[in-house]
């Protein structure tokens, strides 16, 4: 009766999840001060969420929530790379096959990008493709810079996602090199039922 009226809406909410781990990236990284753990921890956001629980749309409703800061010690940033268009992958660990509706990433320089979510690490150079993205530049904002909110056209199911990047926007324009820097990446995925 009643309860289950009252439920369902919060059935259908989507939750943000960080990955357990970053599997790893074949882009290298730039220092030991921005490592690939930068990415899930946190470092960088303005308003702390809670993984697992905290509601992903609500979350991205208020505008002070989407910022992340700048620097070194809140992200990743992947080797310089002379050679362009700069590609490579990250790949994370959801920790759980979970049916992955969203990312939400916090991105400086990454810009051509597909996302990848499957079950198998291994393949994951395969796997099936959740969405196509061009990422918006965020270079030039050296104290904080918002999200980029990345919607698949449908659910996918799965426990590894790879974020393969085929161009980076360029660190200086004129400047022939570039990072790959990315603050966090977060999954909005459906709730386990309990």
């Amino acid at each position: 009766g009643l309860c289950a009226i009252a439920a369902a809406p919060l059935a259908s909410a989507q939750i943000m999840l960080s990955p357990t781990s970053v599997l790893g990236t074949d882009l290298g990284t730039y220092s030991p001060e921005s490592p690939l753990e930068n990415m899930i921890n946190q470092s960088g956001v303005e308003v702390p969420f809670v993984s697992g629980t905290t509601i992903f749309d609500a979350y991205f409703t208020q505008p002070h929530r989407v910022f992340a800061m700048n620097g070194a010690t809140n992200n990743w940033q992947s080797e310089v790379t002379f050679n362009l268009p700069l590609h490579g992958y990250v790949d994370f660990d959801l920790g759980s096959s979970r049916l992955v509706q969203k990312l939400a990433i916090w991105n400086v320089t990454g810009k051509d990008l597909v996302v990848r979510v499957g079950e198998d690490p291994s393949t994951l150079g395969t796997a099936p493709i959740a969405g196509q993205f061009v990422l918006i530049n965020h270079s030039s904002y050296p104290f904080s810079y918002a999200v980029d909110v990345l919607p698949f056209s449908a659910g996918v199911q799965g426990r590894y996602v790879r974020l393969d990047f085929s161009s980076a926007h360029l660190l200086v324009q004129g400047l022939n090199f570039t990072y790959a820097i990315l603050g966090e990446v977060v999954a909005s995925v459906a709730p386990v039922a309990s």
